[in-house]
């Protein structure tokens, strides 16, 4: 189920709130996970799920937590139920020919969620579920 995004973060609280009887993150543990993580790994792809939607969004995170309050602009980390990183994704390799882009082959990009794994566990205690074909890492429930 879809719901309408809240415009303000006190209309972001009360959701949370209403929705969610456990959080498990908070902005300063969101900025060390990613600190971290695109520390240890230069690029790092992860799907992720928003508090107020059903869709499921992907990215890579690479860099650091330099957007500080907002996870990906513009939304913040208390949007983010939860994020994942699968062992393996697929990409749409890009071939140009004559200037012109065409789409090429899809591409399997393997990840070691293992190392992920350790590395979150390193820094502190998290909520994650590792089914061996991804790690998630949940901020509510």
């Amino acid at each position: 189920m879809n719901f309408e995004r809240p415009v303000k973060i006190d209309q972001i609280d009360l959701f949370i709130k209403d929705r969610f009887s456990s959080s498990f993150m908070n902005n300063a543990k969101w900025e060390k996970l990613i600190d971290t993580i695109t520390y240890s790994i230069e690029k790092t792809y992860i799907r992720y799920k928003l508090i107020y939607s059903d869709k499921i969004y992907d990215t890579y995170l690479y860099g650091t937590s330099d957007y500080k309050p907002f996870f990906e602009e513009p939304i913040f980390y208390k949007e983010v139920e939860w994020i994942e990183f699968p062992k393996e994704y697929k990409i749409q390799d890009k071939k140009y020919i004559h200037g012109n882009l065409i789409k090429g082959a899809q591409k399997t990009i393997f990840q070691n969620i293992n190392d992920i794994e350790k590395i979150i566990n390193e820094m502190g205690q998290f909520l994650i579920e590792n089914n061996n074909s991804c790690l998630k890492l949940i901020a509510y429930r």
